[in-house]
């Protein structure tokens, strides 16, 4: 049985965190592949008899701010960003910069 005590890292991070594309998150990886079922996936892939993660809003009460207050973006794909096609650009040029 395993419990985590995050929501599932989904998306990128391009505020600081070096973990710039979907394929390198087992859960965005996941997430693409099987939607909805990414999480039961991931608890076959592990070999887990359960497997159960803190939810985000739960997560938001515990840290005791509001919503607005927190970047969530590697949690839940919305970023404070202006431009979608920005985030592209940045993850392409991260890869490239890696090869």
């Amino acid at each position: 049985h395993l419990r985590i005590s995050c929501p599932p890292i989904v998306s990128p991070c391009y505020m600081g965190i070096d973990f710039p594309t979907k394929d390198e998150l087992i859960a965005g990886r996941f997430q693409k592949l099987y939607n909805e079922n990414y999480i039961e996936e991931i608890r076959k892939k592990i070999g887990a008899n359960t497997l159960l993660y803190q939810n985000i809003e739960d997560l938001i009460s515990a840290i005791g701010k509001n919503e607005n207050q927190l970047c969530l973006a590697c949690l839940t794909g919305n970023y404070p960003l202006k431009s979608v096609e920005k985030l592209a650009e940045m993850e392409q040029s991260i890869v490239k910069s890696r090869v």
